[in-house]
């Protein structure tokens, strides 16, 4: 079955679990989709899934550019008299001329806003708002309170609200974005002399989660080398006998000593569970804490790209038998590395990969693609044969997604091409 791009746009291609296109069928028969955690086929316990809260803030912006003409004055708020617009995400600053090479797509600054309705039972919660990406240099007020600069709209932010929102009242959310050449953001080189364009707007999505003070970490704003959130290694792939190694941050955001139990809950393809581990572990009022685990799996399902198994992995803290928080992250057991002599070795045999460049962008909207889209780039190159890809910058996370699901290894560079800038850029970098 063949769609074009249009027909592709024009239809709802995904179906409700996210994993597989509707009218197409995976170029890996073999290819099984995970069962979600907090489905009956998995998990027992349904009511972990309502310990941490997540919001979708994709519907209901409004935004404004200003006339182009006016570019030069760039100020930091949106005038008085501004003529706004409503738009969900993801969102392009304009649409663009379907060839916008050589710097002909827009540049200069933008606006969005947005009302946030904070429950007065939000008051004793974390709550975190979360940026996929914002092109690309995003300055965030809530109420008038300037509370962030970010650079570079190729990786994510998080902000925590939770001292700054006003509880059982609208608050108020603007965003302000400048996509302009500039040195000292990554990618660092002119639109005009780049090979290729970054556009701008709120093009990735945006969410709030809120959390009992008690939590796993956010891994950017834990700002912890290789360590903040859920991260997982393998100190042994193999299909007999394979270990899983599980760490996680956790937060105490209270000023009390709280004990929480920790448990790793490993979920087959099938749904079945495949490793369980649990341990205690006391956490010192506003501080973090790292546990690490591991897991012993048998008859591991080993990932590949010609064989993409996948595991979800249940992460839980309870506290006094109740669960306060938990995560679930797909993952695929396997090895990889380079050999001298044997070139690419995935769990212990030479593989040979094909690779292609993929850019995000797609004519006329630019970056502000639906997951839909990311996914069938990726189903498109999985289906002429690449094994692998490379890129000038991170991608959305449902391109991501889409790799691990279809088997594609993925090559993911800092954002930029041919530029080294001053000291400001190489640590933005």
């Amino acid at each position: 079955m063949s769609f074009s791009r249009r027909d592709f746009l024009e239809t709802s291609a995904l179906s409700a679990s996210g994993l597989m296109l509707a009218g197409f069928t995976s170029p890996l028969d073999a290819l099984a989709s995970p069962t979600k955690p907090g489905s009956d086929s998995a998990l027992s316990d349904a009511g972990a899934v309502k310990a941490r809260l997540k919001f979708s803030m994709n519907q209901d912006w409004q935004f404004f550019r200003p006339a182009e003409a006016n570019q030069a004055e760039k100020p930091m708020l949106p005038p008085s008299n501004a003529v706004w617009e409503h738009a969900n995400l993801p969102h392009t600053v304009r649409l663009e001329p379907r060839d916008v090479s050589g710097g002909r797509n827009y540049q200069g600054v933008c606006w969005y806003r947005r009302s946030i309705a904070a429950p007065a039972e939000w008051k004793d919660r974390i709550v975190y708002l979360k940026f996929q990406g914002a092109m690309q240099v995003a300055d965030v007020w809530l109420n008038g309170e300037h509370l962030l600069t970010h650079y570079c709209g190729y990786i994510p932010f998080t902000i925590d609200l939770s001292k700054h929102l006003r509880f059982g009242s609208a608050n108020e959310l603007i965003v302000r974005l400048d996509n302009s050449d500039n040195p000292e953001v990554p990618p660092g080189k002119p639109q005009g002399e780049l090979d290729f364009c970054y556009f701008g707007g709120l093009y990735r999505s945006v969410d709030i989660e809120v959390m009992h003070p008690v939590h796993i970490t956010d891994p950017i704003l834990a700002n912890s080398v290789a360590s903040g959130g859920i991260f997982v290694t393998y100190s042994k792939a193999a299909t007999d006998s394979s270990t899983v190694d599980v760490q996680t941050q956790i937060a105490n955001e209270s000023d009390v000593l709280r004990t929480v139990t920790v448990t790793q809950q490993l979920v087959n393809p099938d749904g079945t569970i495949a490793a369980t581990r649990a341990d205690k572990v006391s956490l010192e009022p506003r501080k973090t804490f790292v546990t690490r685990q591991q897991l012993q799996v048998t008859n591991a399902r080993l990932w590949h790209p010609d064989n993409p198994q996948l595991y979800w992995l249940h992460t839980t803290l309870a506290e006094n038998g109740s669960v306060v928080d938990d995560q679930a992250s797909r993952i695929g057991i396997r090895s990889i590395h380079f050999d001298k002599d044997r070139g690419l070795v995935i769990n212990g045999e030479p593989f040979f990969s094909i690779g292609a460049n993929r850019h995000q962008d797609h004519p006329y909207v630019g970056y502000a693609l639906p997951a839909s889209a990311h996914f069938r780039d990726a189903y498109k190159l999985r289906e002429a044969g690449f094994t692998s890809y490379r890129s000038h910058y991170p991608q959305d996370p449902s391109f991501m997604d889409a790799c691990d699901e279809l088997g594609i290894l993925a090559i993911v560079s800092n954002p930029g091409w041919q530029f080294m800038g001053n000291d400001v850029f190489k640590k933005r970098v």
